[in-house]
């Protein structure tokens, strides 16, 4: 049971640092860009925002600081930002 439990806590680490960002690089504007593609394409397809950026963070995106882990609303204002912008173009 022991040996389970360590086991268990060993694949949830794993897990965990799959989704970290690699190095703590700053998420670039091709990052931005593939983000807010891959984001447009989820939704359409009915996604949420929580579960887009599990898939961002799967993918190994750094986060916008670079620091942390991506989540919903990092997904929805980056997103809803880069709309704006593009509006204002």
């Amino acid at each position: 049971l022991a040996m389970d439990r360590k086991r268990d806590r060993r694949s949830e680490k794993a897990d965990n640092e799959a989704t970290e960002p690699a190095g703590n690089r700053k998420l670039s504007d091709s990052d931005r860009n593939d983000i807010a593609q891959m984001t447009s394409e989820l939704r359409e397809e009915g996604q949420s925002w929580e579960k887009i950026a599990r898939q961002i963070a799967a993918q190994g995106y750094p986060t916008i600081s670079g620091k942390g882990t991506w989540r919903g609303v990092m997904v929805k204002n980056l997103f809803e930002k880069m709309e704006a912008e593009q509006f204002n173009r």
